[in-house]
């Protein structure tokens, strides 16, 4: 709050960012997951990942510098 960030608005950034990071390497559980599940590799998922990786950061980009959209309600 002392750097004028508004918490709600902290935590949505966070949360997508950890969203992010959870289908992209290095750490990527949710990746190893999938990839496990579906008995295929890692690079062989990565063009499904990036349907959803793209977005997510286009999402954060918005999120992070039009808070006005993420807080709508306030």
């Amino acid at each position: 709050m002392s750097f004028g960030i508004d918490p709600v608005h902290f935590g949505i950034i966070l949360v997508t960012n950890i969203q992010i990071g959870l289908i992209t390497p290095p750490m990527a559980a949710n990746l190893f997951v999938s990839a496990r599940i579906n008995k295929s590799s890692i690079p062989e998922m990565w063009p499904y990942v990036l349907r959803f990786l793209i977005p997510s950061i286009i999402g954060l980009l918005i999120i992070t510098y039009v808070p006005g959209l993420a807080l709508w309600w306030k």
